[in-house]
């Protein structure tokens, strides 16, 4: 599968290798490549911690080239695997355990996310490491499925989600685990939040899922097809391309060399969803940045709504937004402008809702009110982020 070499370089050396990883055996050459330039190896656990892919990006460079790791990145990149194999393992024992209470009480499950990958791609929560566990339950069961988690020692922190945030909310508010700190649980009652463009239900999510078993339990989790959809939608509305790359990139990766996957029918679905553009950009940068073999011409036929003319800067501009360390678009208002012109949402008829107005979390933050002396400085330092911006994305190089 070949990359993009044109596109690769609106990203840090760090950023081009860590997306590397995600693809598969013949991204090989390209890593051991990398590993031959001067790594700035901080920056590289940085971001690696930043997708939960320490362990598995460890692995990989150590699996290519060992002797081009030094050795005190090599020491400290080993410390942070082992912890995050630790969490994972836990977690994997926690969802097992919670599945199967949830099942005994005849409460049907649908497994999504990284619970579902982790079951349906990997061979363990070890190959795909994640931070929450997701659940969906049908709605008149969600209570039930609540009290049950409680009863295994999963705690609601109202101070951090109060109960008004999710009055509307496609999930319950997050539970918390009260054995150890850092894993979370999210009950769900639908696939994604109204508003988003696969904003499935309960029973449409269960028509397009196959079932499986955790623990001898039978449960359900979606097929590969609507997988893939779910996973470019994932990244392109929910994260606006701008978290959560490497994971995307790879569980692509992991779907696709499945076999499983009908790719006329993910066009279908993605053209009924209103999720053509997504699917479009993320199959578009996968293939690019991280060599996942998505068939040319799936992308072709998913063919965005973004002017021809505008389509590089747009490219350029997308890749340079995955990670929170590379040279970001310095104004909230462009970002957003050029992901419409992207999504393209009014012409695809999604409605008025947007991702920054249903997600919180995409929102502008309030600062403290500036003196004069800091809106001056800040003004240069905004100055000097658009000319390094304006030079990376204008023209290719």
């Amino acid at each position: 599968m070949s990359r993009d070499q044109s596109l690769a370089y609106v990203l840090s050396r760090e950023a081009r290798l860590l997306l590397l990883t995600a693809g598969g055996k013949c991204n090989d050459e390209a890593i051991a490549a990398g590993l031959k330039l001067p790594i700035d190896w901080a920056k590289l656990s940085w971001l690696a911690e930043w997708e939960r892919a320490t362990n598995v990006v460890w692995r990989r460079l150590h699996a290519v080239a060992p002797a081009a790791i030094p050795e005190d990145a090599a020491l400290s990149w080993e410390r942070l695997a082992m912890v995050t194999d630790f969490h994972a393992l836990y977690l994997q024992e926690r969802f097992t355990e919670t599945v199967s209470a949830l099942v005994d009480a005849g409460i049907e499950v649908i497994l999504l996310k990284g619970a579902a990958l982790a079951q349906t791609s990997y061979a363990s929560f070890v190959e795909r490491p994640m931070g929450d566990v997701d659940l969906l339950v049908a709605p008149s069961q969600a209570q039930q499925a609540w009290d049950i988690a409680a009863s295994l020692g999963w705690t609601w922190d109202r101070a951090a989600y109060p109960e008004v945030s999710y009055r509307e909310h496609h999930h319950l508010p997050p539970l918390t685990d009260a054995r150890r700190v850092g894993a979370k649980l999210e009950l769900h009652t639908a696939l994604s939040v109204f508003g988003h463009p696969f904003a499935l239900g309960f029973d449409a999510v269960r028509r397009a899922s196959r079932a499986l078993e955790v623990a001898g339990r039978g449960v359900h989790a979606l097929d590969d097809t609507h997988q893939v959809v779910h996973l470019a939608v994932h990244l392109a509305w929910s994260h606006m391309l701008s978290f959560g790359a490497w994971r995307t990139f790879r569980d692509l990766e992991a779907v696709v060399t499945s076999g499983r996957v009908d790719w006329e029918k993910v066009v279908q679905v993605a053209r009924t969803h209103g999720a053509s553009s997504c699917c479009y950009w993320t199959f578009r940068l996968a293939r690019s940045l991280g060599g996942i073999d998505i068939p040319a011409a799936v992308i072709s036929m998913l063919e965005s709504p973004t002017p021809r003319s505008m389509r590089g800067l747009v490219e350029r501009h997308l890749a340079a937004q995955l990670f929170a360390t590379e040279r970001i678009c310095p104004s909230e208002a462009v970002r957003r402008w050029l992901w419409s012109v992207a999504i393209r949402p009014g012409r695809l008829r999604l409605g008025e809702g947007r991702p920054w107005d249903i997600d919180a979390v995409t929102a502008p933050r309030a600062g403290q009110p500036m003196t004069f002396s800091r809106r001056v400085g800040h003004q240069v330092e905004s100055l000097t982020q658009w000319i390094h911006y304006l030079r990376l994305v204008a023209a290719p190089k």
